[in-house]
């Protein structure tokens, strides 16, 4: 490290000097130092693949994604980019929270109303957060989060990378209660298909397919014994 700070003390506009002190920095876990010394790095030849390529894994770290993802798309439509970028952009992916309000196909979505009237907020965020990052460590993936500018669920754009939502979006919408069948039926047997009409096979009573729990029914003691439990006896 001392070599290259004496390298850049004598020649400040040597650009590979301050490439090769950002990967020593990263190296040493310093994100936000090894930041600085690729944005000089570009500043002084700004389509240095390598140190766009470096400056995207420092911004990942540094939980910028955006940014980060920028990085990559630039260095993919430079000539001569390697192959290599492309396996970068496709471990990043983002997750944005929709603001209520989005159109999710006929509704609204409702995700910071219906839960912030549950738990406090740092608190439901925190677990939604552990949740996809639970799922991303075993998919070789990184996570991260970046605002939602509350276009339409489903809009026309990048399937990755869409600077306007992250990758992985979340909204919620109230969801209408199944109706209640006019009556109840159970279905205690089923016809195996290529059967002949004659070999009808008998299910056992446990198995039995209930359609309706209304509370009204009077076939209660056709009904499964898991039906039974959920609902008082008429």
């Amino acid at each position: 490290m001392s070599s290259l700070d004496t390298s850049l003390a004598l020649f400040p506009g040597f650009y590979r000097a301050y490439y090769e002190r950002g990967l020593a920095q990263l190296q040493r876990k310093n994100a936000d130092a090894a930041c600085a010394d690729f944005d000089e790095a570009l500043r002084l030849k700004p389509d240095f693949i390598p140190a766009l390529m470096q400056r995207a894994v420092a911004r990942a770290e540094r939980r910028d994604f955006d940014r980060a993802v920028r990085d990559l798309e630039r260095v993919r439509d430079l000539p001569g980019s390697p192959t290599r970028v492309y396996f970068m952009l496709a471990r990043i992916r983002t997750l944005s929270l929709a603001p209520d309000g989005t159109a999710i196909a006929n509704h609204a979505s409702s995700l910071f109303a219906t839960l912030d009237a549950q738990f406090p907020r740092d608190v439901w965020e925190a677990q939604l957060a552990r949740a996809v990052q639970t799922w991303a460590s075993v998919t070789n993936l990184t996570v991260g989060v970046v605002a939602d500018g509350g276009q339409p669920f489903g809009a026309p754009g990048l399937g990755q990378g869409d600077a306007r939502f992250g990758d992985i979006r979340v909204g919620a919408q109230a969801m209408a209660p199944a109706p209640w069948p006019s009556r109840c039926r159970t279905t205690p047997s089923y016809r195996p298909p290529g059967r002949a009409t004659s070999s009808l096979i008998r299910r056992p009573p446990s198995t039995a397919r209930t359609t309706c729990t209304r509370s009204s029914c009077t076939s209660w003691a056709t009904c499964s014994a898991s039906a039974r439990a959920a609902i008082p006896r008429p």
